[in-house]
């Protein structure tokens, strides 16, 4: 069975800080929608063994089934991590030092999103992290409850080895509430390249 082999362990946010006084610029991919269930990342050649909703268990009752904000799972033909908690809006900020998958609770435009995420100040307090060490470095987000479509993902170059992602809600205003994953490289920087023109 072809896998991700993603290696993972969780930790606690207890006694983690972050320095907020570093200053990033983003560029940002497109934005991609869900039918409905969470968001799946998966290793690009391994993307079009998704199953979507085909079979019982489905790879998306599989994907359903998870509990934290990212989590692995194992399929029939793969591993993947998906993203949980609700089906919101997601796209992908990228800097020099990490890579940010954002997602849209509620907020009054597009703009301001972007624009908050420009200004973005990182918690001391997180509230999930997973350690993950990827055996590839290309990468593809789509909607798990569908196969996959390379026009509906986003393609996220991540460097092999060891990556933390840390999880943090981001309200920076009463108007504006996102759901943060915060990616960062033990050792090389990370890219990403968007699938739409």
């Amino acid at each position: 069975m072809p896998t991700l082999q993603l290696k993972t362990s969780r930790a606690s946010h207890t006694g983690k800080t972050e320095d907020e006084s570093t200053v990033n610029t983003y560029t940002f991919s497109n934005w991609i929608e869900s039918s409905g269930g969470p968001f799946v990342i998966i290793e690009k050649k391994f993307a079009p063994l998704w199953g979507g909703t085909n079979g019982y268990p489905s790879d998306f009752d599989l994907a359903c089934r998870t509990s934290n904000y990212i989590e692995e799972i194992s399929t029939t033909n793969t591993t993947a991590l998906i993203l949980g908690d609700e089906p919101l809006r997601t796209l992908v900020a990228y800097s020099d030092d990490h890579n940010l998958i954002v997602r849209w609770r509620w907020a009054t435009s597009e703009e301001d999103v972007l624009s908050k995420i420009q200004n973005i100040c990182f918690p001391k307090k997180y509230e999930d992290r997973i350690d993950v060490n990827f055996c590839t470095d290309n990468l593809e987000i789509f909607d798990s409850a569908s196969t996959y479509a390379e026009a509906e993902s986003i393609n996220l170059k991540a460097n092999a080895g060891k990556n933390t992602i840390k999880t943090f809600n981001y309200s920076p205003d009463p108007e504006t509430s996102l759901l943060i994953h915060k990616i960062s490289n033990a050792t090389q920087k990370l890219k990403l390249v968007n699938t739409q023109l």
